[in-house]
């Protein structure tokens, strides 16, 4: 689905279109296409909706925190709070956040995190990345490829004992 044009928007403005239980907002200047996969193509109804940005604030979300007070910028008096139910221990939010489905995919998460520190990939593939982005290769699945290929194994370790590309 695309919009083939939008006369009147503002221009910080987002358009909203929901069809078949999934939501795609963009910018109302985008001319990327909204990708909706072949269920789009069904009969069923397709709901626009046009949003109106306020303003914009950012916080660094740390875990101890739990509570962070947002303010819009501009002639609005707008506020947000914001809280986390695990850290701040807010009965029935931090109920349903530790149920059972919600418990597993934390242990799943956990036993990832494990594997990738064991292992260090995370170290490994952030140093990849790096070095990809800085020499820039014309093939650059073929040389991350190779980066992987030459390591000659043993020890557990990362991948040529070191940095990619080192």
């Amino acid at each position: 689905v695309s919009i083939l044009g939008a006369k009147g928007l503002p221009s910080d403005s987002y358009v909203s279109l929901a069809a078949h239980s999934q939501r795609i907002i963009r910018r109302s200047d985008s001319n990327k296409p909204f990708h909706f996969g072949s269920s789009v193509h069904e009969p069923g109804v397709l709901k626009l909706e046009v949003l109106a940005s306020l303003g914009c604030a950012r916080v660094i979300w740390r875990q101890a925190e739990g509570k962070y007070t947002l303010k819009l910028p501009g002639d609005m008096e707008v506020t947000l709070g914001l809280a986390d139910a695990l850290a701040t221990g807010t009965p029935g939010e931090a109920d349903a956040a530790t149920s059972a489905p919600a418990a597993r995919k934390t242990a799943q998460c956990l036993a990832h995190h494990r594997y990738l520190d064991e292992h260090k990939l995370t170290e490994y593939l952030q140093a990849m990345v790096k070095a990809l982005l800085e020499e820039k290769p014309a093939e650059p699945y073929r040389w991350m490829v190779d980066q992987l290929l030459s390591w000659s194994g043993g020890g557990g370790g990362a991948p040529g004992g070191g940095a990619p590309g080192g």
